[in-house]
């Protein structure tokens, strides 16, 4: 995600069921001036949430926990459609989500 200040950004998936999980909510309440998360991996194991990334670690690259545990999702069918919402809470910048993907563990499908 290209961002010049992810301090203004706010990214929420939402499952097939309905299910909507906060991954990113305006990182250090919104006083983060840092650029861009590159090849951020949000996972619940972390250590580290990305809520308390400081501006000297940006680009945020590797494993952080989320705003909120996406283990809300557990028990969920993971077939359908999944929903990334990204926000700017600021309209004097701009950003752009250049990918995105979802990983799904421990799902198994039954014919």
């Amino acid at each position: 995600l290209d961002h010049s200040w992810v301090g203004d950004v706010s990214l929420s998936l939402t499952s097939p069921a309905g299910t909507t999980v906060p991954l990113i909510q305006n990182v250090l309440g919104g006083n983060n001036d840092g650029n861009n998360f590159c090849q951020t991996i949000l996972d619940d194991a972390s250590s580290f949430s990305i809520q308390n990334a400081t501006p000297e670690i940006a680009p945020f690259s590797g494993v952080f926990a989320p705003a909120e545990p996406q283990s809300s999702f557990a028990g969920q069918s993971a077939s359908g459609t999944w929903t990334l919402t990204a926000s700017d809470a600021v309209q004097t910048d701009s950003g752009s989500v250049r990918a995105f993907g979802v990983d799904v563990y421990g799902y198994s499908c039954t014919p």
